[in-house]
């Protein structure tokens, strides 16, 4: 990540929790897809329990996964 802690990856394609497992991996906290009907959808990896519903427009989006030429911002 820069000084603004946002970068770009690319995802080589896989589940919700695969992306969300690189993105912790990876330092990250957030990620940023572009979905096929233009609109982008944030995954946030610290949102569990109570605090999942932040995640359900991703979800739903992504639930048959997500491809391997999607490019992500990270947080």
């Amino acid at each position: 990540f820069g000084t603004g802690n946002v970068g770009s990856a690319v995802f080589a394609g896989g589940t919700i929790e695969q992306l969300a497992a690189q993105v912790t991996a990876a330092g990250g906290t957030s990620v940023w897809v572009q979905g096929a009907d233009g609109n982008w959808y944030r995954y946030n990896t610290l949102a569990s329990g109570a605090t999942a519903f932040v995640n359900n427009a991703f979800t739903a989006q992504f639930e048959a996964g997500i491809g391997n030429v999607a490019v992500f911002v990270v947080k």
